[in-house]
């Protein structure tokens, strides 16, 4: 299992300097890692980026070969961000960069504590159902964004994997 101390800094600062030299921002960042994926962790990795002036960025890197995850994912955040922005409570990070290699992106970070630590270490049960009327809000102000499109659903898919093996 891999620590999160255990990362390549070097490989982190270039996607800084990358980023600095595309967007103007040249404050001294210090990294801290937030979070990495539990199945690929020496891949996907997400790294907290504070600097002395300023609010905190977040630096999502993903060092797989030929992926396009995070470009599709920057270009959601995009597409959602002015919908998000229209007087809701519901918040989403906001876009700052996008690597033109896809490997990495940036975005501010959203203070405050995460519905993971609220759930993990809840002070009463009262703060553990606020997490889940705010993750319904959440999801009721993503589902106003377009009409809702229809498919039909086939709940048989279960019997037919069970019946293949």
């Amino acid at each position: 299992m891999l620590l999160f101390a255990d990362f390549d800094e070097t490989l982190v600062r270039n996607c800084i300097d990358e980023f600095s030299a595309a967007t103007g921002i040249r404050d001294a960042f210090s990294i801290s890692c937030l979070d990495r994926s539990a199945t690929f962790g020496s891949e996907r990795m997400v790294f907290t980026l504070v600097r002395s002036k300023g609010n905190p960025l977040v630096l999502k890197l993903d060092l797989a070969e030929g992926t396009k995850r995070l470009t599709k994912e920057y270009q959601v955040i995009e597409k959602l961000s002015s919908h998000f922005e229209s007087g809701s409570q519901a918040a989403l990070v906001k876009p700052v960069y996008l690597s033109p290699t896809g490997r990495f992106h940036v975005t501010k970070l959203l203070e405050g504590k995460t519905a993971k630590e609220m759930m993990y270490s809840p002070q009463d049960l009262r703060q553990a159902g606020q997490v889940y009327r705010r993750g319904g809000e959440w999801l009721n102000h993503l589902h106003q964004f377009e009409p809702v499109k229809e498919e039909k659903a086939w709940f048989n898919w279960m019997l037919e994997e069970v019946e293949g093996h």
